[in-house]
């Protein structure tokens, strides 16, 4: 009995940290968490640990602490695999993908979510493969391969077209939009963004990101007055879900700008530059490579590393 009450109770703290973790309360999510994961480790359920790493590494990424994010991640493939769960497992190599994409290591992310990409086809989960697309054609387009991230973002969209999943239409629209304006297309870029917004707010998805991005689009193509407008009127929503003691929930295609820098900043028809995720580790050396590539420091050598779970 004392078994089967520890069991639901830890069900039940997994759920009031998926609850918290949606609403961007980050602090919360990550303590009911660890409590869940003390409760699996006790119920010596391995297969459930996986899971709950996985979430716990991605707290930890939002929460700006990459180090915990980079252990659980590892300890949350290491689990996966071992149980043969293959969804899961497919889902921790994303997230080893975007802290690699943190540390700017662009061609170990690629690696990582092309292994997640080849799982998610392996086990027939079209949502999941046009998840992972989106990710790798981001990595490709950070990477200057513009052409390359327009066809797999487009593969991603004709997944989505065909599941009917209005959210991920959602961000495939706006992700292709980030291509266009760095292309220089800004028509195109602001066509994909009024797409994207239509359907967000179909589903109740936050929208600052791609009207900020639109917003940006609209200076460069000359429409500065609507851009200025626009990029007020993001401001002020955020500054209310601020004062109501929210976090912004994050969306998949949340633009960070630099510090100083925006449309008034520029000369009409010429992009702004957006990075799309904020970088919070910048030391290339903190995970190794897929290929087993040695990175080098100018300042301090060759880096040197523990030994660290790769893509298979």
């Amino acid at each position: 009995r004392q078994r089967r009450d520890t069991y639901w109770e830890t069900r039940g703290l997994n759920q009031r940290g998926h609850w918290a973790l949606n609403g961007g309360r980050f602090a919360e999510a990550e303590a009911d968490l660890l409590e869940t994961l003390r409760g699996y480790e006790h119920l010596n359920d391995r297969a459930s640990q996986g899971p709950v790493c996985q979430l716990l590494g991605d707290v930890c990424r939002r929460r700006l602490d990459p180090d915990r994010a980079q252990t659980f991640a590892e300890r949350a493939l290491a689990l996966t695999r071992d149980c043969g769960l293959r969804e899961h497992e497919a889902s921790t190599l994303n997230l080893l993908g975007h802290l690699a994409e943190d540390r700017e290591d662009l061609p170990c992310a690629i690696a990582w979510y092309e292994a997640a990409l080849a799982i998610a086809r392996d086990i027939g989960q079209p949502r999941a493969e046009s998840w992972h697309l989106t990710s790798l054609g981001l990595a490709h387009l950070d990477a200057g391969e513009d052409a390359r991230a327009l066809e797999e973002l487009h593969a991603a969209l004709a997944i989505t077209l065909s599941s009917g999943n209005r959210r991920w239409q959602g961000v495939c629209r706006s992700s292709i939009g980030r291509v266009r304006y760095a292309a220089g297309d800004f028509d195109g870029a602001i066509a994909e963004y009024d797409a994207a917004l239509a359907l967000y707010e179909e589903v109740g998805e936050p929208t600052a990101g791609a009207r900020m991005m639109r917003a940006l689009a609209w200076y460069c193509a000359g429409r500065r007055a609507e851009a200025d407008a626009a990029l007020r009127e993001v401001a002020a929503q955020l500054r209310v879900r601020r004062d109501r003691g929210r976090a912004p929930r994050p969306a998949a295609d949340d633009p960070v700008l630099p510090a100083g820098v925006g449309p008034a900043d520029r000369d009409p028809g010429r992009a702004v530059h957006v990075p799309r995720r904020r970088r919070v580790l910048r030391d290339p050396g903190r995970a190794g490579r897929p290929d087993g590539h040695q990175p080098r420091r100018p300042d301090r050598g060759p880096v040197r590393r523990d030994a660290r779970v790769r893509p298979r």
